[in-house]
């Protein structure tokens, strides 16, 4: 994978967290950015025509009931789409 730069905008940084993990979710997307709503960025990034899959999660709770969460990933054949989106995204700035 190429050498990213850092990035600029809460668009650039959502985007940069996909590339450079496997898989993220909301919470961590959170803790990581700061951004209190990365779902807005994510579907920016839908509608620019970038396909992320989310992936349903199950887990229990600390009650013991049935919970699930989404994790968010762009397929291992979107990523140089990807890339390049960020790099043109950059170049905006």
């Amino acid at each position: 994978m190429k050498i990213l730069p850092l990035p600029q905008n809460q668009l650039q940084e959502v985007l940069y967290k996909l590339l450079t993990n496997q898989t993220i979710s909301v919470r961590q997307m959170m803790a990581d950015t700061g951004i209190l709503h990365p779902k807005a960025r994510i579907l920016d990034l839908r509608r620019i025509g970038l396909n992320i899959e989310t992936e349903m999660v199950k887990v229990r709770n600390k009650y013991g009931r049935s919970a699930k969460f989404g994790q968010w990933s762009i397929p291992q054949d979107e990523k140089e789409k990807a890339t390049n989106l960020y790099l043109k995204l950059q170049s905006n700035d």
